[in-house]
């Protein structure tokens, strides 16, 4: 899964990656600085080439995610919903580690399956925070 937002661009539209100068699938970068520091290690004739540019990425849906917080014994029979409900992990749904609240883990839903989770998960007794 790709990650930021900033790719370099040649002038013919191929992409500057680790790998090759002229490459059909780009690299991306998370800030301008990283992407310019990449430029930078070029010898000179080819630096004027190769423009840093924002490029939107199929599939990044930043902040397309809701949490919520469940108990950690309820977090196998969560599972096990989510499962049923076909829904996938890393595409609609992310567990997190525990970290600061004990035995409480986030649970980041996909805004569009948000309502059908939360309905499901009150159904089936569970206690959950939002």
């Amino acid at each position: 899964r790709p990650q930021g937002k900033f790719v370099i661009k040649h002038k013919n539209g191929r992409y500057l990656t680790q790998h090759s100068m002229q490459d059909k699938k780009p690299q991306y970068f998370l800030s301008k600085k990283a992407a310019e520091y990449m430029i930078y290690g070029l010898d000179w004739q080819f630096k004027a080439n190769y423009k840093v540019i924002k490029e939107s990425i199929k599939g990044l849906n930043e902040g397309s995610k809701a949490e919520i917080f469940i108990s950690q014994k309820d977090l196998k029979q969560t599972i096990k919903l989510l499962k049923s409900l076909n829904l996938k992990i890393e595409k609609d749904y992310d567990i997190g580690l525990n970290v600061g609240m004990k035995g409480i883990f986030p649970l980041e839903i996909d805004k569009k399956h948000y309502d059908d989770v939360l309905e499901l998960l009150i159904k089936n007794n569970i206690k959950v925070k939002s």
